[in-house]
């Protein structure tokens, strides 16, 4: 009799795990099956067309790998969306190389000539410092209490922006954000819009290889002493680098260019940047853009430490973001933009924010 009930009990649980490895193998090809589908939805979507049926297999992976970052995301990061975008079949380390490229020096000179002058400062300290320290954090509150709690210069200004460019697969973000400064400083001061040439920058800043990355300085420097072609159509964005040289000697006779006096690094203070933008429109900004790709929309945060590899311009704020003009087209993001957390880690880097001068 206890033979023929242990025989039951043993059939009943082999027909549980033969059930079971049933069901998990159907939940896989269900699985699988949804996979294949968003993968052709998202070619569809983005015109994505593969050279061979392994690299097609091997992007497919890498989708797939994609769609559980974005699980990620959604679970970790409450206040914002991530959702399938044109970078959803790059894997991290190709999206890095071939959409971000804010390379930072050492010690660039601007960031010397702060140092310099901080320690000049801190000699120069007299007696009445006390008093002047109390003087001062009253002009701060007096100027925070000015600044409004949002901004955004598309509507509140001043001048006007530019639409959201592509840099493509070019490491050219150090281009879009110094240039997208320079327009808006152009218009906040004349009310004139202006589309300036990127590709200039990324041909004639360095030697050869704008498209492996730059930085605002050598940027900045170079629009100083030389100029930016004032018409874009004269010098056009390809998205990659020429097979020969800066092409100036090529532009037609009379090419207007503009020329910024000057730069500066503003000081790691937000007031100090808020009235920045007020007043001179758009800056350039250091940020780390490794979780952005398939952001959508709210305001982003991250739990690791920021990296700086990517730059844009900062146009605005909130209660709690900064909000950022991207370079990778109306599409991604919120039509081209981005709000970062004001607080933790943002990504961005308050530290290492410019201004032209005129």
């Amino acid at each position: 009799m206890w033979n023929k009930q242990k025989s039951v009990v043993i059939i009943f649980i082999l027909i549980l795990l033969v059930t079971g490895q049933q069901n998990d193998n159907q939940n896989n090809f269900n699985k699988k099956h949804q996979h294949h589908k968003k993968f052709k939805v998202f070619k569809n979507t983005y015109s994505k067309v593969y050279e061979s049926k392994e690299v097609e297999q091997f992007r497919f992976a890498t989708f797939v790998e994609n769609l559980k970052e974005i699980d990620r995301l959604n679970a970790e990061v409450t206040t914002a969306q991530f959702d399938i975008s044109f970078f959803s079949d790059f894997t991290k380390e190709e999206f890095l190389n071939l959409f971000t490229g804010a390379h930072k020096p050492a010690m660039s000179d601007q960031d010397q000539l702060q140092n310099n002058n901080n320690s000049n400062n801190q000699n120069d300290q007299s007696n009445n410092q006390k008093s002047s320290d109390k003087s001062n954090q009253n002009e701060q509150k007096q100027i925070e209490e000015s600044i409004p709690s949002s901004w955004d210069i598309r509507t509140d200004g001043p001048g006007l922006l530019q639409p959201v460019e592509n840099q493509g697969q070019c490491g050219s973000c150090w281009a879009f954000s110094t240039s997208g400064a320079v327009e808006s400083y152009y218009s906040a001061k004349k009310n004139i819009t202006l589309n300036l040439s990127k590709q200039q920058l990324v041909d004639c800043v360095y030697d050869h290889g704008g498209c492996d990355g730059g930085w605002f300085n050598d940027a900045f420097k170079y629009i100083q002493s030389v100029g930016i072609v004032l018409n874009a159509t004269y010098y056009p964005y390809i998205n990659k680098d020429q097979t020969e040289p800066c092409q100036l000697s090529k532009l037609p006779k009379g090419t207007s260019f503009y020329q910024i006096q000057g730069y500066k690094k503003l000081e790691n203070d937000t007031s100090v940047i808020k009235q920045a933008i007020m007043q001179n429109g758009a800056l350039s900004i250091a940020v780390d853009a490794t979780y952005w790709a398939n952001y959508k929309s709210g305001i982003f945060t991250q739990k690791e430490k920021p990296q700086i590899n990517h730059a844009v311009t900062l146009i605005g704020w909130g209660s709690d973001y900064w909000l950022l003009r991207n370079s990778w087209g109306s599409s991604w993001g919120e039509q081209g933009y981005i709000k970062v957390t004001n607080t933790g880690y943002s990504g961005i880097f308050p530290q290492y924010t410019y201004s032209p001068i005129k």
